[in-house]
């Protein structure tokens, strides 16, 4: 655009004007945003900082032309992204005076969260860091790359019924939606099979998952109980709309005895949800770090960590008609392979599966000759690993790649070679014990 042309060209000048005044030039070293004259946050020159009155004053004047704010190559994941250490309030660098709520109640409203001084200290005084807050019937646009979907009175609880949904527009280059369960208490899922009620639950609508997002969320209800700590990944095609629909009672029962609500009330819930969109591409710039394999449902990148099942409380059952993958980055150093230990497992059986597959330490249905948890109202955790063949012979060991029933194996620990697990459930249980889910501590091998 013009505007964009005369701001750049205005910068430009700015920059040769510089450098022959003998005024430093922060840029950062080995960049392609550096080569340009473009400011970066982080590793700037001693000799100073390319931020100052006309620097403030072109941005003013461009965004009173109706230009968006140009984001500094780079910077925050290349998204001009601040507060990165802090999840609960991160947000994005916008000039002096312009993170507020401008009255529409579609499109959210902007909070002060910091003073982007990680843009160097010229930032100070002339940017602010905004963080983005979508409520109940609101849209998350406008350039939005990390937005909050919060209840509408957050951090207090709310008792009352309520339909609350919002809308994502996918920005341009943008693949995944990665949804930060920061704070997740709804009332329980049914305890003993395991779905959300239609009444009180949490379900995203993304066109590239048609059937839900995590299995067929027709048949299981979607998102309910207590997922604080979770993290969701979402395929999105740039330009089309993801919808979350929440839907309470004000009645149905949250599971505290887990839950960090204290009131006078179970019925209690609260929630938020950070939203990042991650471009993919050969030109993406925004979030790419945080891109996951594709057909990954859950990203972990640490070297160790703790994963669990969605909804757990330690006392409801699994979510029935599941069907997700959980991947684990190979790229740690020296990495060889996952080892997993259990603190919960209790994955159900079903079919012709109860009774003989339910101590979890069976390979071989013996009623069936067939691999345990592979009858389709069984679920299973899918993961190839080794386990001693049997009960009575721990020296011998065999490969399984399906686990169910009450136990992870013979020793509530396996060890394999791959950096993806498979998450599966039917739809008819027949237990003789409560199938609540996983719980489950993992470690990437180094072989070090």
């Amino acid at each position: 655009s013009s505007k964009m042309k005369e701001l750049v060209l205005s910068l430009l000048l700015y920059s040769v004007g510089c450098h022959g005044a003998g005024i430093g030039v922060g840029m950062k070293v080995g960049s392609a945003s550096a080569a340009a004259g473009v400011p970066v946050p982080g590793a700037y020159h001693a000799s100073g900082v390319f931020f100052g009155p006309f620097w403030a004053a072109s941005i003013k004047k461009y965004v009173a032309g109706g230009g968006a704010f140009p984001v500094p190559a780079g910077a925050g994941g290349g998204c001009g992204v601040c507060n990165g250490n802090d999840e609960s309030n991160m947000g994005t660098c916008v000039p002096m005076g312009s993170c507020v709520d401008d009255g529409d109640d579609s499109t959210g409203g902007g909070e002060i969260v910091g003073d982007c001084s990680e843009y160097g200290p010229g930032a100070v005084g002339q940017m602010e860091c905004c963080k983005n807050i979508v409520k109940c019937g609101e849209t998350v646009k406008n350039g939005s790359y990390i937005s909050y979907f919060q209840n509408p009175s957050y951090p207090e609880p709310e008792k009352k019924s309520m339909s609350c949904n919002i809308k994502i527009e996918v920005m341009p280059k943008v693949v995944q939606l990665r949804f930060d369960f920061l704070d997740f208490e709804l009332p329980a899922p049914d305890k003993k099979y395991g779905k959300c009620s239609s009444k009180n639950s949490m379900v995203i609508m993304a066109p590239q998952r048609p059937l839900g997002v995590l299995g067929k969320m027709k048949s299981n209800g979607g998102l309910c109980g207590l997922n604080t700590g979770q993290h969701l990944y979402v395929p999105v095609v740039e330009g089309e709309q993801v919808q979350v629909i929440t839907t309470l009672t004000g009645y149905g029962s949250v599971p505290l005895n887990r839950a960090s609500l204290a009131y006078d009330q179970a019925s209690a819930y609260k929630w938020n949800i950070m939203v990042t969109q991650i471009e993919g591409g050969a030109d993406a710039i925004c979030n790419t770090d945080m891109k996951a394999p594709d057909g990954c449902a859950q990203y972990f990148s640490e070297s160790h960590g703790k994963i669990t099942s969605f909804n757990f409380d330690g006392y409801s059952a699994i979510a029935p008609n599941l069907d997700y993958s959980i991947c684990f980055n190979p790229e740690v150093d020296m990495a060889k392979g996952l080892t997993v230990r259990s603190t919960v497992f209790k994955m159900p059986t079903g079919g012709a599966d109860a009774k003989f597959c339910d101590n979890g330490k069976e390979i071989v249905n013996k009623q069936t000759s067939v691999e345990c948890c592979l009858n389709p109202s069984s679920g299973y955790l899918g993961f190839t690993a080794w386990q001693p063949y049997s009960m009575q012979k721990y020296d011998e060991k065999a490969i399984r790649r399906y686990w169910c029933g009450e136990n992870l194996g013979t020793e509530g620990q396996i060890s394999g070679d791959d950096f993806i697990m498979k998450v599966f459930t039917g739809n008819d249980y027949k237990c003789k014990y409560d199938p609540i889910g996983f719980e489950m501590e993992y470690k990437v091998n180094t072989g070090i």
